[in-house]
């Protein structure tokens, strides 16, 4: 399936689930799908989208006013005609009208976001927050305070504090920390996103990562700490661990002290310090002790220990936020080692990894292109 096919089906599928006629198996398909970056982008935008009931009315009324003007058209027609025509209408009108609908609801809020580049916050009601000058905002439940000097997102809760979501979002490139009211210490790699209620209930403290992230949990042991990956769920009462979801083939979780929980499926397993645990999407689970290069990310380098080469096409996407190809696929499997340091430019690199790997490097536009 190619990607502009990938898309088209994933639109097919979003619109029967905000209209609430999918399938348990087009559920799953979609669900396959979410596993990719771009279609959780996409999900969000769209959802963004309709996630009011005047989005919604407003589809509703095109939908009807579309559907009068069509049997309208085909009143002269034949019976049978008729009722052929409008079950094609049922079928195929949805799609097009809700995805129409979602560009013409959605350019306003395209228009204003922020740039791809800058580091977000959404707020639960829908909103995004620039964080690169942002440094006090409030959101009805919750007052937030950005230090932009070192990079780190706070806050306090209002009396009135709801449970609502809100979304943290590091682009390419970038990295940044966040401290919950409990004491909890977040620190987000690149390309990671981050989903946390403002206000943890008393029954426990729950929160969704995709992509990269190093927590410190304050210990309360009244409210368990879970965090939700893809395929894996970790339940903590107070620990110091990495978790790595870029891969969708598999997630990494690396303990460094305390003790976790780690479920997924029908399987669990009590996870120890020094331990990293690697889950497949069909939930086996295969513990290792955690690689001397793995939480190099938190002082601001990425090792590369006999590294092959196609690795690149992943690291430079998310380190630099540049794409890479690799000219002829027979390199993809020669390996190198080399570190790359936080905020280096890749210009500075490059001549390291092209003596390292015994590559050339060279631009085509804005990616990156390897060959002998």
């Amino acid at each position: 399936m190619t990607d502009e096919d990938k898309m088209t089906e994933l639109y097919r599928l979003m619109t029967e689930e905000i209209l609430g006629t999918i399938s348990s198996a087009d559920g799953e398909k979609m669900n396959r799908l979410l596993q990719e970056e771009w279609a959780r982008k996409e999900w969000d935008k769209f959802h963004k989208a309709f996630e009011s009931e005047d989005a919604l009315d407003k589809v509703a009324l095109l939908i009807k006013k579309e559907a009068v003007s069509r049997e309208a058209a085909i009143a002269s027609s034949t019976k049978n005609r008729r009722r052929l025509l409008t079950v094609t209408l049922v079928s195929t009108l949805f799609v097009v009208l809700v995805t129409g609908a979602w560009f013409y609801l959605n350019r306003n809020a395209l228009a204003t976001a922020p740039p791809a580049s800058a580091v977000t916050l959404q707020l639960a009601s829908g909103e995004n927050i620039d964080l690169t000058n942002t440094t006090r905002f409030g959101s009805g439940h919750a007052q937030f305070f950005n230090d932009t000097a070192s990079d780190v997102l706070s806050y306090t809760l209002s009396p009135d504090a709801s449970s609502a979501v809100n979304v943290l979002k590091v682009p390419d490139g970038k990295r940044y920390n966040l401290r919950l009211p409990d004491g909890t210490q977040i620190a987000l790699n690149a390309a990671t996103q981050l989903s946390f209620p403002a206000y943890f209930n008393s029954h426990g403290r729950e929160i969704t990562i995709h992509g990269e992230a190093f927590l410190q949990v304050a210990k309360d042991a009244a409210r368990p700490f879970v965090v939700h990956l893809a395929h894996t769920d970790i339940e903590v009462l107070g620990t110091s661990f990495n978790v790595n979801s870029y891969d969708t083939t598999s997630v990494k979780v690396s303990l460094r002290e305390g003790a976790i929980r780690l479920a997924s499926g029908t399987k669990s397993i009590l996870l120890q310090p020094g331990s990293q645990a690697i889950v497949s999407p069909r939930h086996d689970i295969a513990v290792q002790t955690i690689p001397s290069e793995e939480l190099k990310w938190l002082q601001g380098q990425y090792i590369m220990d006999n590294t092959p080469l196609e690795a690149l096409t992943v690291i430079f996407p998310d380190w630099f936020g540049i794409p890479v190809i690799i000219d002829d696929s027979s390199l993809n499997q020669r390996r190198f080692s080399a570190t790359i340091l936080h905020n280096e430019p890749i210009d500075s690199f490059l001549p390291r990894l092209q003596k390292a790997a015994k590559v050339q490097a060279y631009y085509q536009g804005k990616t990156l292109h390897l060959k002998n």
